[in-house]
């Protein structure tokens, strides 16, 4: 089943108007500054809302100005209309943004359709009226908002980017920070150590995965630091020496695919996961077998992806694709399950067919 069924932007950054019907395992492809970022950032924006924390949100991408289409001059309004597929429930959450002459925005309107017999008679539409600066979820039934609320915060963005030597997921973390795996994988030791001690099968699901592309990986060394308990430090050994290795041992590349198995090995899955460009740093057959767990996982939960990695999307369906163009100054999405590939299909794989600018992606 999927979790979100339909995601519609209208007037964010360099999204128009455009509307996403998603399958389980969807990968967006494209040339840089296409917006594929931009549309992970609508996430971003819906958790901030749901947070209570809108106009921080705004603050700190500098203003409404730059988080309208082209500014308010061109844009009068931001529009995120979601729809949550639930069984044969379809609950909707719509949200509609208007900029004011202290360049934030406020509620022009939102509301929740929902549908749950189970606790309604009938459907329910609620709207909680517009001029606030931020959302009156807090005034929808206890139901309605536990379920928005519950629906938001089980869409999970990751982005691995920052593996440096000084990044904060090589350093010690609070070994009490293990509730979740953060976005930027900065508490990687604290909730591998979490899962080693109560989810043994997901923890050494996790140890396979990383000797297949690392064969040379033993096994984690995972504790309270002997200094400081409340502290851990993410430790490993390797296959010919029992030395403890830190995290500062490992490679780039290797690091970010940690942080990749354990998010798609994690006892609890999100209902929806983002991954931003999750190939950044790997070797081509690790890149395969990370295409592999995208699959697999996908069965479970549905994940939304961005890659520049033609090896990857040579692993996929068309049904998994979508091409990202900026045409006119605005962000295109095109789904290529509604694409005729079959001809090209017979001869070449996804990713060759995009290499050779055949569907668009290209700069």
């Amino acid at each position: 089943m999927r979790y979100l069924e339909t995601l519609t932007v209208k007037g964010f950054l360099s999204i128009r108007n455009k509307t996403l019907n998603l399958a389980r395992l969807n990968v967006l492809i494209g040339a840089n500054g296409a917006g594929k970022s931009n549309l992970f950032q609508v996430f971003h924006l819906l958790q901030n809302i749901a947070a209570g924390k809108l106009q921080l949100y705004i603050g700190k991408k500098g203003g409404a100005d730059q988080i309208l289409h082209y500014g308010s001059r061109q844009t009068t309004a931001l529009e995120v209309n979601l729809v949550f597929k639930e069984g044969s429930h379809v609950n909707k959450y719509m949200v509609r943004l208007v900029p004011t002459d202290r360049d934030t925005l406020v509620f022009e309107k939102e509301a929740v359709i929902f549908q749950n017999t189970q606790e309604f008679q009938t459907p329910v539409k609620q709207s909680f009226g517009s001029g606030h600066a931020e959302s009156q979820l807090n005034d929808a039934s206890r139901v309605i908002s536990k379920w928005l609320r519950t629906r938001l915060n089980n869409i999970h963005v990751y982005q691995f980017n920052d593996t440096g030597p000084t990044s904060r997921i090589r350093k010690s973390c609070d070994i009490e920070d293990n509730r979740t795996l953060h976005h930027d994988g900065r508490n990687l030791s604290a909730y591998l150590y979490l899962l080693e001690q109560n989810f043994p099968s997901n923890f050494k699901r996790i140890e396979r995965a990383v000797r297949r592309i690392a064969p040379f990986f033993d096994t984690f060394c995972l504790g309270p630091s002997r200094l400081n308990p409340k502290v851990i430090q993410l430790e490993w050994t390797d296959i010919h020496n029992e030395t403890h290795f830190g995290a500062s041992a490992l490679p780039d590349g290797l690091l970010r695919f940690i942080c990749l198995a354990t998010v798609l090995n994690q006892p609890h899955l999100p209902a929806l996961v983002v991954l931003d460009e999750p190939e950044l740093g790997l070797h081509p057959a690790a890149i395969t077998y990370l295409a592999e767990l995208l699959r697999t996982r996908a069965q479970e939960c549905q994940i939304l992806a961005a890659t520049q990695s033609v090896t990857l999307v040579n692993q996929l369906e068309p049904d998994n694709v979508w091409v990202t163009d900026r045409e006119g100054g605005e962000s295109t999405f095109k789904h290529l399950a509604d694409e005729n590939l079959d001809p090209w299909l017979e001869a070449y794989a996804i990713g060759d067919i995009w290499e050779k600018n055949l569907i668009g992606g290209r700069p």
